[in-house]
């Protein structure tokens, strides 16, 4: 976003108000602002791909502003790159080939267009298990739906929920209160009586009921989000 910005106000101060007028040539000139302002080659060589992706996404857009095509996009980079420098460790590799970086483009604008859904919709159903977990009271109904669960994964050996939080496994306490309607107090005296421990012999999944809608190759995406999966 910073290229960009920098962008609009060179073709400002060049007498342009609209991406329209930033043709190839404009393009052409800009490089060799960049080339000539002292940057390193790999600095160059970010701007001139985030200019690349620029294009890119006004080429996808319902609306595209009319900015012109790169010309390092179509013959490569190295002629708007400084110099390698051969003393100060820069890095010297070209920008990414526009056969790599195009499909890349595509595959990311991809993930937000058929994923998002899923996964804005798993980060609803994350705050809602932790203000259920928050805001549950100790019922004899939740105790008793909870010491029904903890027999069950006993009797079955099924795996018990588990999280990753600040670099270890540990019960999922918040996800297991919601899934039975008991108190977080209640969660943790059962958590002392050796759910913890089983946590800790059969960790498992803790997945949200999110439904999965997202596809690639006409294939759901997963098979389920997890709890500490989706954003906090």
């Amino acid at each position: 976003m910073r290229v960009w910005m920098d962008l609009a106000r060179w073709l400002s101060a060049h007498g342009s108000s609209t991406f329209a007028d930033c043709d190839s040539e404009m393009l052409y000139a800009y490089a060799t602002h960049l080339r000539e302002a002292g940057g390193s080659r790999s600095s160059v060589a970010q701007a001139l791909l985030a200019l690349t992706r620029l294009w890119a996404f006004d080429e996808l857009t319902a609306r595209p502003a009319g900015i012109g095509r790169p010309p390092w996009d179509e013959h490569g980079a190295d002629d708007y790159l400084p110099a390698a420098s051969t003393s100060g460790g820069e890095n010297a590799t070209d920008a990414i080939a526009e056969a790599t970086m195009g499909p890349l483009l595509v595959w990311a604008m991809r993930m937000v267009d058929d994923l998002a859904d899923d996964v804005l919709t798993a980060w609803a159903e994350h705050q809602k298990v932790l203000a259920v977990a928050k805001t549950t009271t100790p019922t004899g109904t939740g105790l008793a739906a909870l010491d029904a669960y903890t027999k069950l994964l006993g009797a079955t050996g099924a795996s018990v929920p588990v999280i990753r939080y600040r670099g270890r496994t540990v019960l999922a306490r918040q996800y297991i209160a919601a899934l039975t309607g008991a108190s977080m107090d209640q969660v943790n005296q059962y958590a002392k009586r050796g759910l913890t421990r089983a946590a800790r012999l059969r960790p498992g999944p803790c997945p949200l009921r999110t439904p999965i809608r997202g596809t690639v190759h006409g294939q759901p995406w997963r098979e389920a989000v997890n709890l500490d999966e989706s954003p906090p």
